[in-house]
C-alpha cells in the first residue's frame, strides 16, 4: 500500500473512530459541563501531537466507550478489530476493581498504557478542576507509569518563554 493509500486509510480510520466515540456518548456532559466528546478528542489530538500512530489515536477516540456508554464489544471489533478492541477493553476499568488496580492491569497493554497517560494528563489539567476532583489519585497514577514504564507527560509550554516575533521582523 503505497503512502497515499495509507493516509486515506487512516484517515477514514480516525474519521470513523471519531463518529463512533461521538454518537455513543451524544448527549453525555463531563463533570465541568461541557459535552462528553471533547475529552476523547483532546486526548486523542495529545496522542497524535506527541507522534504516536493511528492506532493509538483511534484507541484514545474510544477509550471510554466501553466504559461510559452503550457500546458492546463486538461492536468495537467489527469496526475497529481486534487489536483495537484489546487496547479499548484493557483502558476500561473493571467492577469491583481498585483504581491502582485498574492501572496497574492497565499498563501492561502498550497502547493502553500510552492513551491513559494521555487520558490522565486531560484529566488533570488545571482548567478542568471540578468539585471533588482527585489530584492525588491522578498523580499516583503519574508516578506510577513514570516509575515503572519510563512515560511522562511532554511539558506544555510557557507562555511567557514562546518567542512571538516572527523570524526577521522587528517587534
Amino acid at each position: 500500500m503505497g503512502d497515499l493509500d495509507r493516509k486515506h486509510v487512516d484517515a477514514w480510520t480516525i474519521s470513523h473512530a471519531l463518529e463512533f466515540m461521538a454518537e455513543h456518548h451524544e448527549g453525555q456532559m463531563d463533570k465541568c459541563g461541557e459535552p462528553y466528546t471533547w475529552h476523547p478528542i483532546r486526548v486523542a489530538l495529545a496522542v497524535r501531537a506527541a507522534g504516536y500512530p493511528v492506532d493509538h489515536q483511534v484507541v484514545a477516540l474510544l477509550h471510554d466507550v466501553l466504559e461510559d456508554t452503550k457500546a458492546k464489544p463486538t461492536e468495537v471489533r467489527a469496526f475497529f478489530g481486534p487489536e483495537i478492541l484489546e487496547a479499548v477493553d484493557a483502558i476500561t476499568r473493571r467492577a469491583g476493581e481498585t483504581y491502582r488496580q485498574f492501572i496497574e492491569r492497565c499498563a501492561l497493554h502498550l497502547v493502553a498504557r500510552v492513551v491513559k497517560l494521555y487520558d490522565i494528563g486531560d484529566n488533570s489539567d488545571p482548567s478542568r478542576k471540578h468539585a471533588g476532583y482527585p489530584a492525588s489519585r491522578y498523580a499516583e497514577a503519574l508516578e506510577f507509569l513514570e516509575r515503572t514504564y519510563g512515560l511522562t507527560l511532554p511539558r506544555k509550554p510557557d507562555p511567557f518563554s514562546i518567542n512571538l516575533k516572527p523570524s526577521g521582523e522587528p517587534l
